[in-house]
């Protein structure tokens, strides 16, 4: 019986250590786990941040944050991106630097950004929500907040689409997806 408790305990475990989506700010506070064998009753925690190889160390998230509250989409307006993931969110410098140090590559859903190790994240060009909570440029242009504000109203972000990208500043109104860096 114990057997029985202790197989299904470990499967569901599994299950929600897959099941577990974007990288949250409060990764680093996850306790080792113990994957030797034999040892330790809780699977390994996968790490879910790349390291692209670029000069400041930034390692990036694989995957966009999720928002409970735009599920079809995920975009966060600034001040809620903020509020939820502050430090978490990569700089303005940070935005600039995998601009200019990866590569760049259209896939027709986004870029895939590939850094100077051969390391590489997928960037998916999911549009961006404008004030009226309409959705613009679905897969035809990304927009990825940065954590610095530039004035009152806005806040840097990279913004792309098949034939550009940039950093440059918007509204912070406007719903854009975040990705998290450490």
């Amino acid at each position: 019986m114990r057997r029985i408790i202790y197989t299904t305990a470990l499967c569901l475990m599994a299950v929600a250590a897959v099941t577990v989506t974007g990288c949250k700010k409060d990764n680093n506070s996850l306790p080792a786990q113990d994957t030797t064998s034999g040892g330790g009753d809780v699977p390994d925690v996968q790490e879910e941040y790349v390291d692209l190889g670029l000069p400041s160390g930034t390692l990036w998230c694989e995957q966009n944050e999720p928002n409970d509250a735009d599920t079809t989409f995920g975009f966060y307006d600034y001040n809620a991106a903020k509020a939820a993931f502050g430090d978490g969110m990569p700089t303005v410098d940070q935005l600039r630097e995998l601009k200019d140090e990866c590569q760049w590559t259209w896939t027709g859903t986004g870029y895939s950004v590939v850094g100077a190790n051969g390391n590489s994240i997928f960037l998916p060009a999911v549009g961006y929500r404008w004030y009226d909570g309409t959705v613009q440029q679905e897969g035809v242009m990304g927009n990825y907040w940065s954590s610095t504000q530039d004035g009152q109203n806005n806040a840097w972000a990279l913004v792309f689409n098949a034939d550009n990208v940039s950093v440059t500043n918007h509204h912070r109104d406007q719903g854009h997806s975040v990705r998290l860096v450490k």
